[in-house]
């Protein structure tokens, strides 16, 4: 349910809008969310008009001549909503833990997560060890495959062993017929990456 933009025209973006909106294209019935410039994460168009009336409310609610916190401190009752790291618009914090989930959720989103770019990120099979493993390993990793229909299960954290993320265990037996794509999402961000396609590691999809 997830991403954003700098985006005001129509609230469904469907599949053949693909040429106009890019890879970050949502699925029908969802929009960016546009919390912030560049925010490309996918929400329903009553959760983007909420983040519009949030920014437009975000300075009535902090703390004149600022705080612990800077000029940006939040009145009792507000924080942060940080749908990045940088976004110091104070919301309720129902609200902050609603787009963390957004966030975390952010893969579930696009009509075309195969052509989503790569931003470094690359999941291989390692020879030898027969083992699925993405680089660099900072974000959690879900599989998408479009034979099958959309699907976005999580498949897994992982083990950080030499700058790689592990996500089976050694000797994991690969498909010789089906291949899926590694997404990776940055959950303090909801920027999905694509990390490549690879042969579906039947220990986790039998």
């Amino acid at each position: 349910m997830a991403t954003a933009a700098v985006f005001t025209g129509s609230l469904a973006l469907a599949p053949s809008a693909h040429a106009q909106y890019g890879p970050y294209t949502c699925v029908v019935g969802l929009v960016w969310r546009e919390a912030v410039p560049g925010d490309y994460v996918c929400v329903s168009p009553q959760w983007r008009t909420k983040t519009s009336d949030e920014n437009s409310l975000g300075p009535s609610r902090v703390e004149p001549g600022g705080g612990p916190y800077g000029p940006d401190t939040c009145k009792q009752g507000y924080v942060w909503r940080e749908t990045r790291p940088s976004d110091h618009v104070c919301v309720p914090p129902l609200s902050r833990s609603q787009n963390r989930q957004a966030n975390a959720g952010a893969a579930s989103g696009y009509a075309h997560a195969d052509q989503l770019p790569s931003n470094g990120f690359s999941a291989y099979w390692k020879d030898g060890d027969n083992q699925l493993v993405v680089t660099p390993p900072n974000a959690s990793f879900h599989s998408w495959e479009p034979a099958r229909g959309s699907n976005y299960p999580n498949i897994g954290y992982g083990t950080v062993i030499f700058g790689e993320r592990w996500l089976t265990d050694r000797g994991c037996r690969r498909s010789d017929s089906r291949t899926m794509y590694v997404l990776a999402v940055d959950e303090t961000t909801g920027i999905v990456s694509n990390a490549g396609r690879v042969a579906v590691p039947l220990c986790l999809y039998p």
